[in-house]
């Protein structure tokens, strides 16, 4: 299977039907699938995007077996890449805080919340790791991020915390 293997940039008509745009650097991105000791791996070329501070694309993964797309935003956060001061969002106070117990529903999500921020509030057995958390809550709560991206939570939404 891992001899059939191929990844590529998707198509211009797979960027449409996600609604993604495509931006001219995007093109120059290149994908080779790499066997080495420790598994298969895709190394990358740095040096076409060193004025770009991310790179959002979508790359189709192809094999004997099927097809798949993903969505992917990588940071590059390239040396000398002058930021710009974004714009400033509130932040709920501390004040604000939400405590979360086992069957409680989250809601209304506020604007600047986070995934993270509601993990947190999470009144659960400290053995849990925020990382669990956080994913149970994007598994279980699929449509309250948009595109399934878990740094895009929909305001006004709801996070249910069905778990025990």
């Amino acid at each position: 299977m891992l001899e059939s293997l191929e990844i590529r940039l998707a198509t211009d008509s797979d960027f449409r039907r996600a609604n993604i745009s495509i931006e001219p650097v995007v093109k120059l991105l290149q994908f080779n699938v790499i066997n080495g000791e420790t598994g298969p791996w895709i190394p990358r070329d740095n040096r076409s995007f060193r004025s770009h501070p991310f790179l959002h694309f979508l790359a189709a993964i192809e094999w004997s077996g099927g097809r798949i797309i993903r969505e992917y935003t990588a940071l590059l956060d390239p040396p000398g890449y002058d930021t710009v001061a974004g714009q400033s969002m509130t932040l709920p106070s501390a004040t604000d805080r939400r405590i979360i117990q086992p069957g409680d529903t989250y809601e209304p999500v506020r604007s600047g919340e986070t995934l993270m921020g509601i993990a947190t509030n999470i009144d659960v057995d400290k053995s849990v790791t925020i990382y669990q958390r956080m994913f149970a809550l994007m598994h279980i709560n699929s449509e309250a991020f948009i595109r399934g991206n878990m740094n895009l939570l929909r305001e006004g939404g709801y996070v249910d915390y069905p778990f025990c």
